[in-house]
């Protein structure tokens, strides 16, 4: 089960509790991306962050003479994300794209901040996450 392994990814980072994986469990959602299909666009405003269960997001931006630029790869076992744009609620300035068919577990970022708010050790894995 793809919420297993998201779980497994998760307890490397801070062994959180039965009771808050519960909780964080009934926010995921699976989506699947075919080749080419986006999940923040430039100037979207970001409100989900996905975990790649299967396949391959690549952040990247186009310059201005038309040149495109890879940020990051996403491949399996990662959270992806535009945080900066999400965490401030400002459109993305990169475009982050399946480059092959992705199965994600998908949350919305809102309703994560909750959790963390209400759960000191789901508030541990966003810290030490978010330093690494």
């Amino acid at each position: 089960m793809s919420s297993t392994i998201f779980f497994n990814i998760i307890r490397e980072y801070y062994n959180i509790s039965e009771q808050s994986e519960l909780a964080w469990a009934n926010l995921l959602m699976e989506k699947k991306y075919e080749k080419g299909d986006y999940f923040i666009s430039i100037g979207q405003v970001p409100r989900k962050v996905a975990f790649v269960v299967k396949g391959l997001f690549s952040q990247y931006y186009i310059t201005d003479k038309g040149d495109t630029v890879i940020k990051y790869f996403f491949p399996e076992g990662r959270i992806a994300g535009s945080i900066p744009a999400t965490l401030t609620q400002t459109g993305s300035r990169f475009i982050i794209e399946a480059i092959e068919d992705t199965t994600v577990l998908e949350y919305d970022f809102n309703e994560f901040k909750k959790l963390v708010a209400a759960n000191k050790d789901v508030a541990e894995f966003y810290i030490r996450y978010i330093e690494q």
